[in-house]
């Protein structure tokens, strides 16, 4: 006995529930590149000597968000420059944001 033909192709099957899942998760079923993009990032303020030499003053000693605040730049842009300089931002005597215990006062 022969077996009965699909109603419909099994990629349109599969297609349409990922469609259809997609539409429950909120997302578009059009790819991002077909949107056109209608904000872009701001264009980059280059470093200037002043800003590196600050950058290397404040490294180790101050948290890179308060170093973003007085460079005027976001974090991610000190974090990057630091590593392209090579210049570590990891606070000197600091745990995982707690003083090391050698700093710590003794019981």
């Amino acid at each position: 006995m022969p077996k009965p033909a699909r109603k419909t192709p099994r990629t349109s099957l599969s297609n349409a529930r990922t469609a259809s899942k997609t539409r429950m998760a909120g997302k578009s079923t059009r790819s991002s590149k077909s949107r056109s993009r209608t904000a872009t990032a701001a264009p980059s303020r280059p470093w200037s000597p002043a800003d590196e030499r600050a950058l290397r003053r404040l490294s180790g000693n101050t948290p890179r968000v308060q170093i973003a605040r007085v460079l005027k730049r976001s974090p991610g842009a000190v974090t990057f420059k630091a590593f392209t300089m090579g210049v570590s931002l990891r606070l000197k005597g600091m745990r995982r944001g707690r003083p090391s215990s050698r700093l710590r006062k003794a019981r």
